[in-house]
């Protein structure tokens, strides 16, 4: 990957980010500029997914809690590569930005297939309350665990560590990209180079005049529009049988849950922190209700074909009693309420 990109310069030091819990005027959440926030973002995400996938070993098995740990960590990094890609122009080898991703995808593929070795049990992982030192009920690290394609699981890891090496190599050249981001952002992409659950999925993009923070709540107002719209075909299927409906059901939680991820992370997006905090409890209730029905479709499709039935009726009624929730609760409404909410 070439680091050296023509049209870029050297942006400033970063200065400290606002903790989550403040919330400055609306003049100064946007007085950070949109490639500099790129940057600071990225350098930061790019880190921390570097020490997270160092953490990966020989030992490693699926139901590890730094499995799922570091497969976070690369979506994190992706998903800035997603929020910012305006930000970076390319070089004369082509598109380290695209490149990265590429990898990136590769990566989260990867450790997926492997998680999904444990998550296919229908088991939960344990987790130790740091206060008392008891565990909850589940799977603990030491614990042995049965693989019923051990020989899979084993070809899963060695796939997992041969592209950890890989991307260990490239990450000074990532590093020397990511912390040279264009002087303002560049012309229009083309929205099938981007992804569809970001700017490849919404009509906006980026405008020159528009602060850090207002372009990334212009996103997520795109984005929520999407969301509502997935939803509303949803709303009209009595059954998750086809694959068509299940992709539909994956993809409305994956974007609502990158929404619900970017208020987090850029709370200056939002102008009344107190009334999204509320809004925010419920939603994470839904996307963690359809998180569980996600675990059963996995589960269904790995287990053997006369297993297959039950399980299918079980999708289902948990698919019914999710879309009364939905209608009880007026998904609309809550979404028309956290687009409402976000900087103009």
């Amino acid at each position: 990957m070439q680091a050296a990109v023509p049209a870029q310069a050297a942006a400033p030091a970063p200065d400290e980010v606002p903790a989550q819990t403040e919330r400055p005027a609306q003049a100064d959440a946007d007085e950070t500029s949109y490639v500099e926030l790129a940057r600071r973002s990225l350098l930061a995400r790019l880190d921390v997914a570097v020490e997270a996938v160092r953490t990966l070993g020989a030992s490693m098995q699926p139901h590890h809690e730094r499995v799922k740990a570091v497969r976070k960590q690369i979506l994190n990094l992706r998903t800035g590569l997603d929020v910012f890609p305006y930000a970076y122009g390319n070089s004369a080898s082509g598109d380290p930005l695209r490149a990265l991703r590429k990898m990136l995808d590769r990566g989260y593929e990867l450790i997926g297939h492997f998680k999904d070795e444990f998550d296919a049990q229908g088991r939960a992982i344990a987790s130790m309350d740091p206060s008392t030192g008891r565990w909850s009920d589940g799977v603990r690290p030491d614990d042995q665990v049965v693989y019923r394609h051990s020989d899979r699981v084993a070809k899963e890891r060695s796939a997992v560590l041969q592209w950890k090496a890989e991307f260990l190599a490239s990450v000074p050249d990532q590093r020397d990209y990511l912390g040279s981001p264009l002087r303002t952002p560049a012309v229009p992409q083309q929205k099938r180079k981007l992804s569809e659950h970001y700017w490849g999925g919404v009509p906006a993009h980026p405008k020159a005049e528009h602060g850090g923070h207002q372009t990334v709540a212009r996103l997520m107002r795109g984005m929520l529009d999407d969301v509502f719209a997935k939803f509303k075909r949803l709303r009209q299927t009595s059954k998750l049988e086809k694959q068509s409906h299940q992709e539909l059901f994956h993809n409305a939680r994956k974007q609502l849950r990158a929404a619900l991820s970017l208020a987090d992370e850029f709370p200056n997006t939002l102008i009344d922190p107190g009334t999204h905090a509320e809004m925010r409890e419920r939603l994470i209730d839904l996307v963690t209700d359809m998180g569980a029905i996600e675990d059963q479709v996995v589960a269904m499709l790995d287990a053997p074909k006369h297993e297959r039935g039950a399980a299918q009726r079980e999708i289902q009624q948990a698919w019914k009693a999710l879309r009364r929730d939905l209608d009880r609760q007026d998904i609309g409404d809550l979404l028309r309420d956290f687009r409402r909410n976000l900087l103009k």
